[in-house]
Order: structure tokens, then C-alpha cells, then sequence
């Protein structure tokens, strides 16, 4: 593949919304198969993802490096560090991801798929374990994934304390009655 082209899957990739299969390849390929306007923007973007995602700390074994967890992942980053502009500890985002995949690889390894003998694992675990292995490129299990995903991201998140309003004195109550 030439350059041109790895830059316009991952800007499709990055970019556009969730579509089924592989409905949108062509027009994206005739759209931007001899030049993509964004590729530079799009390599600076990338880089930062995939420094991030080599900050998590993934193992060789994990499941990150899987084709299909990986797009996701690379995805939701994306979305997280350049669209949302959150501010993301690797470290944090790393732990927690690598905990949820190791639930979803156990559940894997249990070989059970049906919904009422998964009591173990929350309906998170269930739900990724069956967008990642069956009809993996329908839209509905990309947005299973992303969502999961992305709610994983998010918890790492530092949210700001909140503020207690300060509480009236007596007086100023009593004047503000006046």
C-alpha cells in the first residue's frame, strides 16, 4: 500500500463515524486514494495515539495487540487525547484496560457464551467478549466496543472536586428577606 493510502484508512478510521462492514471503503478510497489534505495533521495525531498506547504498558500477550481490540482502542484513544482533549494518565488507562481484558480473555477461556451462566463477569465483559469474536465488523459490535471502551478510558479521568457553596450567615440571611 502506498503511504497516501495508510494515512486515508487512518484518518477513515479516526474520523468518521461507526459504519457497517465495509460499506464505505470505496468512496473513502475513491475520495482520497491520490491525495488526502490531511495526512500531515493525521501522522502528528497518530503518533501521539500510538506513544500513548506504548505508555499503557500492554504486555506481548495482551489482548490490545488483537487486530479488532486494537482499532478499537486506537479509536478511542483518538477520540479521548486529540478530539476530546481529555487529560489521561497511560499508566492508569493501561492498568485499567489490561484488568478488563484479562476478565474478557477468563470469560473466553470459560467457553461460555450464554448470557445466564456468566455470573462471574459483568454485563461489560459479556458484552465486549461477544463484539470482539462474532460479526466483529458489523457496526453494532464496533459501537459495543467503542462504548465499552471508551467508558473504561473515562474512568481514569480526573474529575475536579466540587465546590460547597458557602453557607449563608444568619444576618445576611435575614437581610436578604428585607
Amino acid at each position: 500500500r502506498s503511504l497516501v493510502n495508510t494515512h486515508q484508512q487512518s484518518w477513515w478510521f479516526t474520523s468518521v463515524n461507526y459504519y457497517h462492514r465495509d460499506e464505505e471503503n470505496d468512496s473513502y478510497l475513491k475520495m482520497y486514494n491520490d491525495h488526502f489534505p490531511h495526512a500531515e495533521k493525521l501522522t502528528g495525531e497518530l503518533s501521539q495515539v500510538f506513544s500513548f498506547i506504548d505508555n499503557c504498558g500492554f504486555d506481548k500477550a495482551s489482548r490490545a495487540w488483537k487486530k479488532t481490540d486494537l482499532f478499537t482502542l486506537i479509536k478511542e484513544i483518538h477520540t479521548a487525547l486529540i478530539i476530546n482533549k481529555l487529560t489521561l494518565d497511560p499508566v492508569s488507562v493501561g492498568n485499567n484496560l489490561q484488568d478488563f481484558f484479562n476478565k474478557v480473555a477468563e470469560l473466553y477461556k470459560t467457553g461460555k457464551s450464554d448470557e445466564k451462566r456468566v455470573d462471574k463477569f459483568d454485563s461489560d465483559v459479556f458484552q465486549y467478549l461477544k463484539a470482539s469474536t462474532k460479526a466483529t465488523n458489523d457496526k453494532y459490535a464496533r459501537i459495543d466496543r467503542a462504548n465499552i471502551i471508551a467508558k473504561i478510558i473515562s474512568a481514569t479521568v480526573e474529575k475536579p472536586q466540587k465546590k460547597h457553596p458557602k453557607k449563608a450567615s444568619a444576618k445576611g440571611a435575614k437581610d436578604s428577606k428585607a
